[in-house]
């Protein structure tokens, strides 16, 4: 073999070694699955609670107007104290209410004096009649005069009356017994007879209304407590009803009863109307107040109950959660929850028994993510 052939062969060769001594392109790695705290839903027997939202009502309101016109002259009160029935809260100038009462007075008494002038001569025309010293006629004008004379005394009596009534109303006083609001007209203020603007407002505040709204579709799981409680046949012994605060997220002291319900659906809302009597010796509770009212006493019941953090709400308010599939795919569902239990959703609709959901990780859920379910807890 000539030389330069065999230093090519050679070259070839070692170029050839070289090429398959080059590492090749490592593969592409897999994706990992995306860790994922998980817990299983499982059902639980639980103390059936129906959580509701009222608004607190004064018992009794009284807004406080004028019955007839004219100046006030004093306010007899303390804005925001506690008055009692029948007290006075103002006085309106008395003045040309006396002089009318006054003047109703004399005119009673001529008209008694009248009635004394036809009475007796009505009597001395019933003698006279019997000796025919006066006519027929004459005697009838006199009994004409006496019946007269009779009916003015029953005109002047009811203006006394009347201006008596007006004479009273000169004292403004509370027809209920509770808390005076501010006083909207002062001293010297001109006020008329039934005004609308009120002078004040009492408000009885203990105890107290909590109006509730009961969603027609959970009033049959009460259904027979609350018949019972309103029959007229069985006194029936009454739902307790528990309220929670949510301005200070306490629950508050005293629990009340249910006093009445509305015996028909709203049809705009759906709700049945339900009205507990809530005893307020501290006036925590003020008329207006939203608060969270649970109807107690409803027996157990098998409810699935879920972690609050597995729920997710959209900007409408509702509940979602990400349930984890057998093929360890995740997707997004739309869930319905019921009244809190502690610190768990009680759930309606959405979930079933046995199914796995995720309570962490959402913001890097998707429904092509594979998951890693980490340890599950049990309910």
């Amino acid at each position: 073999m000539p030389f330069s052939l065999l230093i090519f062969s050679i070259i070839l060769l070692v170029a050839c070694s070289e090429t398959k001594k080059q590492p090749t392109a490592p593969k592409q790695e897999e994706v990992a699955a995306l860790e994922v705290g998980v817990e299983e839903v499982k059902k639980k027997k639980i103390a059936l609670s129906s959580e509701l939202f009222g608004r607190v009502r004064s018992t009794n309101v009284a807004e406080i107007r004028p019955q007839i016109n004219g100046i006030i002259l004093e306010r007899l009160f303390d804005e925001g104290s506690y008055v009692e029935k029948g007290q006075q809260l103002y006085l309106i100038d008395p003045a040309p209410y006396e002089a009318a009462f006054e003047m109703a007075v004399g005119q009673l008494k001529r008209a008694r004096a009248t009635l004394y002038s036809a009475k007796t001569l009505l009597d001395r025309y019933q003698g006279l009649i019997k000796q025919n010293a006066v006519s027929k006629q004459e005697l009838d004008n006199a009994k004409a005069r006496h019946l007269e004379a009779k009916a003015d005394i029953s005109i002047a009596q009811a203006e006394v009356d009347r201006a008596q009534v007006n004479l009273n109303y000169t004292k403004v006083l509370s027809p209920i017994s509770g808390f005076a609001g501010k006083s909207d007209l002062t001293k010297g203020a001109l006020v008329t007879a039934n005004q609308a603007l009120p002078l004040t407002v009492v408000r009885s505040l203990d105890p107290v209304y909590i109006d509730l709204s009961l969603p027609s579709s959970e009033a049959m799981q009460i259904h027979k407590r609350l018949g019972k409680h309103v029959s007229k046949n069985e006194k029936g012994e009454g739902l307790t009803v528990s309220i929670k605060l949510d301005a200070i997220n306490a629950n508050y002291t005293h629990k009340g009863k249910i006093e009445a319900r509305e015996l028909s659906v709203n049809e705009e809302s759906g709700s049945i109307g339900l009205r507990a009597v809530v005893p307020n010796p501290d006036l925590i509770l003020l008329p207006g107040m939203f608060v969270r009212a649970y109807v107690d006493q409803l027996g157990y019941g098998e409810k699935i109950i879920i972690s609050q953090k597995a729920v997710q709400r959209d900007k409408n308010g509702d509940a979602h959660v990400w349930v984890v599939k057998n093929d360890q795919s995740v997707e997004r569902r739309r869930i319905e929850t019921g009244a809190m239990y502690g610190k768990d959703w009680i759930i309606e609709r959405g979930l079933q028994e046995d199914e796995i959901i995720a309570i962490d990780n959402f913001s890097k859920l998707s429904p092509e993510v594979s998951v890693s379910p980490l340890a599950q807890e049990s309910k």
